[in-house]
């Protein structure tokens, strides 16, 4: 909460602004995220898409909260699956809207998608036609310096996010995954060896 603000939707013009994307496998949430510096702190958005199942079929369990969270307009409600399409759309108005880095997201994820067209910084990347895609493993060893940067940012109060209940859900699910070299990262599978936050 402390590190809870209300950015706008998009920085100044010029402003150099970094995004992580995370699709989902099946009836996961697919997040996207976009931040840049302003001033002394570094402001985060959000969008996420979220899937509606029919009646009936196995329910996740963020199903319960979905008719409070359609309300919002950073959520985009899909039905039965995710439309990547839509997800792209919003890849491009970030894009031409912001002076837009780069886009992480995991390469070695089981996301359904695929990317051609899409771009990739490390392979030919078009400008003029692109996404400025950069694959972004999630393991110990890539995300591990993050996870002391990002708990460090938390601490002192360097962050201005977004007051998002979506993200307050996801990340209330998060937990610690470590190994015996000491370092760390967040994880969200309920088979992994956990520290105590």
């Amino acid at each position: 909460q402390e590190n809870t603000g209300n950015p706008p939707e998009y920085p100044d013009a010029g402003v150099a602004v970094y995004a992580a994307i995370d699709f989902s496998k099946s009836f996961d949430i697919t997040s996207l995220c976009w931040g840049w510096w302003h001033e002394s702190r570094f402001c985060m958005r959000w969008h996420h898409w979220v899937i509606r199942q029919e009646p009936g079929s196995r329910k996740r369990d963020y199903q319960r909260h979905l008719n409070a969270w359609e309300k919002y307009p950073h959520v985009t409600v899909c039905e039965n699956s995710v439309q990547y399409e839509s997800v792209r759309e919003k890849l491009w108005e970030l894009k031409q809207r912001t002076n837009l880095k780069r886009i992480g997201y995991d390469a070695m994820g089981g996301m359904k998608v695929n990317m051609e067209g899409w771009g990739d910084l490390e392979d030919g990347y078009n400008a003029e036609t692109d996404l400025p895609m950069s694959r972004y493993p999630q393991t110990m060893v890539a995300l591990g310096p993050a996870t002391y940067l990002f708990e460090g940012f938390a601490k002192d109060r360097k962050f201005c996010l977004q007051d998002c209940a979506v993200a307050q859900y996801a990340l209330a699910n998060v937990v610690l995954e470590g190994n015996v070299n000491g370092a760390y990262r967040p994880s969200k599978s309920p088979h992994k060896t956990r520290l105590k936050a």
